[in-house]
């Protein structure tokens, strides 16, 4: 069994560093992204939480909807996920991309949020100077899709690069379930990092019906519209269309 610390009422790896500086304060770790995501989300019946880390946006969750799937494929952050959130979570051990198969992830072991799936060639990894056998863990990737799910009233995607594969794989349930779609926008490898991925989502999301709304912090807000004009010679979303007043 692994050693753990507490953060705040939080278990985390007693390798964490990162979440260390927020103590008693962790709970409100992003909170404003969350916040502004449930001023979108009309079906409260179930959140997907992809890339749960230990569970803090999952907790939170699991106040406003029925049920919350936390998907989340490390061992360490899994065994700190099961002390740490409440009976409505159910914790899925797996990552999520675009085929069903086996994927090796490079753990970060001071902060286990920064570890990415190394060996898919659609996803940005960061520059590393040695890579430490030791710090692979294999684990099963799946699609979204096959998991055929019903409804969808939230999802999160915070999986370090990962977010455009994790889409391909989701396109059908996005467009069956219309979830609010909170993602993270940051740059692999820092912030002089590449944004590729980042463009590379945007535009799979546009392309199923999604526009953007308010970034907060790192993290875009996205909601299924029918009502999209394009405008300008580069393309960008224009203003929301309104319905026509049912006669």
């Amino acid at each position: 069994m692994m050693t753990t610390i507490m953060i705040g009422e939080l278990y985390f790896p007693d390798t964490e560093r990162h979440f260390q500086v927020f103590g008693d304060g962790i709970a409100d770790y992003q909170r404003p992204q969350r916040e502004k995501a449930f001023e979108y989300v009309q079906d409260w019946r179930r959140a997907i939480d992809l890339g749960a880390n230990v569970g803090i946006f999952s907790r939170h969750f699991a106040e406003k909807f029925g049920e919350v799937w936390a998907i989340e494929p490390l061992r360490a952050n899994i065994e700190c996920l099961e002390k740490n959130v409440p009976n409505n979570v159910l914790i899925k051990k797996m990552a999520v991309g675009d085929e069903n198969r086996e994927v090796s992830i490079y753990l970060t072991p001071k902060s286990l949020g920064g570890a990415f799936v190394f060996d898919h060639a659609e996803v940005g990894r960061p520059p590393l100077k040695v890579i430490d056998e030791t710090l692979m863990e294999v684990v099963p990737m799946v699609t979204l899709d096959s998991l055929e799910l019903d409804h969808v009233g939230l999802f999160k995607l915070d999986i370090q690069g990962s977010e455009v594969i994790a889409l391909r794989g989701a396109e059908q349930t996005l467009k069956r379930c219309r979830p609010v779609i909170l993602i993270e926008e940051k740059p692999v490898g820092g912030p002089d990092g590449s944004i590729e991925h980042v463009e590379i989502a945007t535009d799979l999301l546009v392309s199923f019906g999604y526009v953007p709304k308010e970034r907060v912090g790192a993290d875009r807000v996205f909601v299924f519209t029918t009502d999209r004009m394009r405008i300008g010679a580069t393309g960008e979303w224009g203003p929301l269309i309104p319905r026509p007043a049912e006669q």
